[in-house]
């Protein structure tokens, strides 16, 4: 778990450009290659009312695909016929993408991400397999670990896996 003290973040009123500099600030004071690419969300009385993921920054480059997952099953969404005929049904990408971000790094945070839902918490007490469990059935966002009914920290994707590699590794082998 990364404490929400060490996690990049923004306010729900910073434009996408704000965000990628707290993301490069973060990356700079840390010494780190690879800079979060994520960041937890706070209202102006200081409340996280979300989570900032890659995928929403790339909805909010191409609005349309936002009603497209809206109207079908994720099981069709990535066949190659589908995929080939909702790009050339809904024009999905008629712009070049340096046109598109320029137009997206004025969004505001609090417009791109989506709301907290309970499934994207788990409780500090938790099992590392309940927060395992709902990144195999879909989560696709950093989990937000509760204590007390106050967020205290963040579980990420790549998280898990290293904790499941330091113990595979730590396994004896019959």
């Amino acid at each position: 778990m990364i404490p929400i003290s060490e996690y990049v973040a923004v306010k729900e009123t910073d434009t996408l450009y704000e965000c990628f500099l707290a993301f490069e600030k973060y990356k700079q004071e840390r010494g780190d290659k690879r800079a979060h690419r994520d960041a937890l969300v706070f209202s102006e009385k200081g409340e996280i009312v979300g989570v900032l993921t890659m995928l929403d920054i790339f909805l909010a480059l191409e609005p349309t695909y936002k009603k497209i997952l809206q109207q079908k099953s994720s099981h069709t969404a990535l066949l190659s016929e589908y995929v080939s005929n909702m790009y050339r049904e809904y024009d999905l990408w008629p712009e070049s993408l340096d046109k598109v971000c320029s137009r997206a790094a004025s969004l505001k945070v609090g417009d791109v991400i989506g709301p907290l839902a309970d499934h994207k918490y788990v409780d500090a007490d938790d099992s590392l397999d309940k927060a395992l469990h709902r990144y195999v059935l879909g989560i696709r966002q950093p989990l937000l670990v509760r204590s007390g009914g106050k967020i205290v920290g963040v579980v990420r994707y790549g998280d898990l896996f290293e904790e499941v590699r330091r113990r595979m590794l730590a396994c004896v082998m019959d």
